[in-house]
């Protein structure tokens, strides 16, 4: 293995050549079989046999490159047969981090939740209302940022999805949606609140719930 690892171009010429040697040789002790002539064992023609020898091997050599060459170059230019770019991307993932920071106008007031933990956020004014639930136990906590302000900072969760001018909810948290086109009122576990979607959310939220319901499957 050390060997064929420190191989090179120049030990590659260096065993071809041997290999013209040989056959060179070979051609002049069989000259003896082959011919008559009183003369086969002789200088001039072990030098005629080895000249050949290497001359044919050399134009040999060249036809097998160039033969190499042309068939890589018809192969890359077939219909069909393009690696580079029929070669599947490698899959990428964005994956949104579990917590998430929310900045607010006063650092002071910055915070984080998390995203899986939302059931929904409420306007309340200049402040939110953010419900959560945890090993089965809500917490409702007051934030002092528009609910506008919040939605611009969850773009990476599109699960967390604004379904009303006063609510933003979790997709993934929905147990339960009655109503119709007109609009939908949303259920989750563990409280009786319940999220209205507006007429004007209804086709997106319907787009991303039933995402979200493929990829659970």
């Amino acid at each position: 293995m050390h060997q064929i690892n420190n191989w090179t171009l120049k030990e590659e010429f260096f065993h071809v050549a041997v290999v013209f040697l040989i056959i060179g040789l070979s051609g002049f002790l069989l000259r003896s079989v082959i011919y008559t002539n009183p003369d086969n064992i002789s200088w001039r023609y072990l030098w005629e046999e080895i000249r050949n020898s290497y001359l044919a091997g050399t134009i040999f050599c060249f036809y097998l490159i160039f033969t190499k060459f042309y068939v890589n170059s018809t192969i890359d230019k077939s219909p069909g047969y393009h690696p580079a770019e029929n070669a599947p991307e490698p899959v990428k993932e964005y994956l949104a981090p579990p917590s998430v920071f929310i900045k607010a106008h006063v650092r002071v007031d910055d915070f984080y939740f998390k995203a899986n933990d939302l059931l929904f956020a409420k306007a309340e004014g200049n402040y939110i209302s953010l419900m959560t639930i945890k090993d089965g136990f809500l917490k409702t906590e007051l934030k002092r940022i528009s609910l506008k302000q919040l939605e611009i900072q969850l773009t990476a969760y599109p699960y967390l999805l604004r379904c009303h001018r006063s609510y933003i909810l979790n997709i993934q948290r929905v147990v339960k949606l009655s109503g119709n086109s007109q609009g939908y009122l949303i259920s989750f576990n563990n409280t009786e609140d319940k999220v209205p979607v507006s007429r004007a959310y209804v086709n997106v939220f319907d787009q991303v719930y039933q995402q979200e319901a493929h990829a659970a499957c």
